[in-house]
């Protein structure tokens, strides 16, 4: 599809840090609070197109968005990594729940 742009959820920009918040506005990273983050981490594993600038040491400048961006992309990085893992544990999960509970 012509025109159609996929968003960062982790992004670097003039030397400092950003996410998307749940509104697809851009927020310097320093400011990401745990409602930002559960609402990244939903969209790992709900999203086909989730993407993230990668960490660069040089990229952002600013020192605390330079920590900050480290941390949570490695994090995220790794969650992305187990998201077919975490899939098959939420609906063996499910299957167990409902042989349990649903009568046959």
């Amino acid at each position: 599809m012509k025109g159609v742009t996929t968003m960062k959820y982790l992004k670097i920009d003039k030397s400092k840090g950003y996410y998307l918040d749940k509104n697809e506005n851009y927020k310097e990273i320093d400011k990401i609070n745990g409602e930002d983050i559960f609402y990244i981490l939903d969209s790992i594993i709900t999203k086909e197109d989730f993407e993230m600038d990668e960490y660069d040491e040089e990229k952002p400048q600013n020192q605390v968005h330079r920590i900050i961006y480290k941390e949570l992309y490695d994090k995220f990085l790794s969650f992305k990594d187990q998201k077919e893992e975490i899939k098959n544990e939420i609906d063996n999960l499910y299957i167990e729940a409902k042989n349990k509970y649903v009568q046959k």
